[in-house]
């Protein structure tokens, strides 16, 4: 994934696909957040994307 792609990820209706709602990734980040999770994303273009999920205990 591209750097410019990376700093827009979690942008509300940014999606490289056409057609597409864009929305996935944003609404994942807010559930996280009310659940006190973190989600965090790490790419190399042209190697791959790790996509970390991080659920606290309460």
């Amino acid at each position: 994934m591209s750097q410019a792609n990376m700093e827009r990820i979690f942008d509300p209706f940014f999606s490289t696909y056409p057609h597409k709602a864009g929305l996935g990734l944003t609404v994942c980040q807010q559930i996280l957040r009310s659940c006190r999770g973190t989600i965090s994303i790490k790419s190399k273009e042209g190697l791959g994307t790790v996509v970390k999920v991080t659920l606290l205990q309460s």
